[in-house]
């Protein structure tokens, strides 16, 4: 367990010491481009699963598709090298100018004895900036199936861009924008204006993974239709004026009223409350436990059985990225006789735990629907009350001190997202409810996760997971005390 805490706590070093280099944008990555597909199978299946993919990318609503067939024509005459030639950033960028496409889809397939492997990447216009990179080995080679991959590869790469849409007109307060009732923009909506400044990119993968903006205004939309929107501006957040290509992003408003034929929205009073301010979260969990001592005279002496408890965690976001938390679990089991003399047949146990937590967390693609690394401190206490007799070698024991760990996260579909948490005490102290052993000569302490999440409502959160707990406490007569759980949790979570 002590390499599993040192590696989890490197992985965190080296994802928050990493350094990033900037780059330039200008193409929207709302237009979009596919590029001829290859294969090694002489074309077999290539054009088919082009032709599933382009019709996706039509019916999309966040990509404005652009296609010239004179640039697909003279792409398919160097079909025999055609994987080459896509890798060439000189060709892509000649393709991403001409079309006027911030993001070039670059799909590879390559045949396996049973299947195919996929390679998606998406690039930028010039051709060397990769905005999202997959790779999967499928068992098949039916076309529906790799079309349906790489699609929802492309709804997770819409996640990832920064803005939903572009200001294309500006007169006085009066702005125009290049999306409207298609990409769900209705009358009354809050829209957010900024600017880009930078894009950041990873020194060793090339890839970039943070956009940096600058909040310009807030507008208002007074008039939509189908591919384009109009807004007045009803507060600056900065001396700059708006400008074309400045970045939109907006919040959509409860509509309450349709009136007569003129489908006139009307905002509810309640068009500005405060966004989501944290978390609760309510688990059942059920599992097993065991209590062990051990002394040179009796020997070891163990007890365990099943337990089931109440898990309950409350977040508050400070800020963006700083966080603060209180977790409460309460538990019960029924322990019985394991390893070694004890005069009762069997006895309770209760379980209290909680944790006090103050937390950092760091946002690799600077979304919070994308990969999340949380670094956390605070304190945190382990209590044990159980019903043996103090002969037995047990009593109410004590396990709390400086807390310290590391969470992170990272979904793996639209609404399913996955998580490991680690929480360690360097320091931990021991204390006993009726003197046995006296104060802990070395105590360690320790908290492990594995879990994930499905977001069953836009504020509900269906989770599970499998936590395990031990402490430990070793004494200067050469005496033990260990405590350990394993449970599975499972329960829900609400932003508020």
């Amino acid at each position: 367990m002590r390499r599993l805490i040192i590696s989890c706590l490197l992985l965190l070093y080296l994802i928050i010491s990493l350094g990033f280099s900037s780059v330039d944008a200008a193409q929207s990555l709302r237009h979009c481009m596919l590029l001829p597909i290859s294969d090694t199978m002489n074309g077999a299946i290539s054009f088919e699963v082009f032709k599933h993919v382009e019709r996706f990318l039509r019916e999309s609503d966040w990509c404005y598709y652009r296609s010239n067939s004179d640039i697909l024509n003279i792409l398919a005459r160097y079909r025999k090298n055609l994987s080459g030639h896509l890798q060439n950033e000189d060709v892509l960028k000649v393709v991403a100018e001409k079309i006027r496409a911030g993001s070039l889809i670059r799909v590879e397939l390559s045949s396996l004895v049973k299947g195919v492997t996929v390679k998606v990447s998406i690039l930028g216009e010039n051709g060397s900036d990769v905005y999202f990179k997959e790779e999967t080995h499928l068992t098949t080679d039916k076309i529906d199936v790799i079309a349906q991959t790489i699609e929802n590869w492309l709804d997770v790469y819409e996640k990832h861009i920064p803005y939903e849409g572009r200001v294309t007109g500006v007169l006085g307060t009066q702005i125009t924008i290049d999306i409207g009732k298609d990409s769900g923009v209705r009358v009354g909506d809050i829209i957010k204006i900024s600017r880009f400044k930078k894009k950041r990119q990873h020194p060793l993968l090339k890839s970039v993974v943070d956009w940096e903006s600058e909040p310009l205004a807030v507008a208002k939309v007074n008039y939509a239709n189908n591919q384009q929107a109009q807004a007045k501006i009803t507060e600056f957040r900065s001396r700059k004026r708006i400008q074309l290509e400045d970045w939109i992003n907006f919040k959509k408003q409860p509509q309450i009223s349709v009136v007569g034929k003129d489908e006139k929205n009307l905002v509810s009073d309640n068009s500005y409350k405060f966004g989501k301010l944290g978390t609760v979260e309510l688990m059942l969990s059920l599992g097993v436990g065991s209590e062990s001592s051990y002394t040179s005279s009796a020997g070891t002496k163990k007890i365990g059985g099943l337990l089931f408890g109440i898990d309950t965690a409350f977040e508050v976001w400070v800020t963006r990225n700083w966080w603060g938390g209180l977790d409460l679990d309460l538990g019960l089991a029924s322990y019985k006789q394991q390893e070694g003399a004890i005069s009762g047949s069997g006895a309770g146990v209760s379980m209290v735990r909680y944790k006090f937590l103050a937390g950092y967390r760091y946002l690799p693609l600077g979304f919070f629907y994308g990969p999340r690394v949380d670094g956390f401190i605070g304190y945190g206490n382990n209590s044990y009350n159980q019903d043996y007799n103090s002969s037995d070698g047990f009593t109410e024991s004590s396990f709390g001190g400086l807390l310290l760990g590391v969470r992170g996260s990272v979904p793996i579909k639209k609404t399913i997202r996955v998580h490991l948490r680690l929480d360690y005490r360097p320091a931990a102290g021991y204390s006993e409810g009726i003197t046995l052993y006296g104060e802990g000569n070395s105590v360690t302490s320790y908290d492990f996760e594995v879990g994930g999440g499905y977001q069953y409502a836009p504020s509900i959160k269906l989770k599970a997971a499998l936590e395990f707990i031990t402490n430990k406490a070793s004494f200067s007569s050469g005496s033990t005390m260990t405590f350990s759980e394993t449970k599975l949790k499972v329960g829900a979570s609400s932003t508020f």
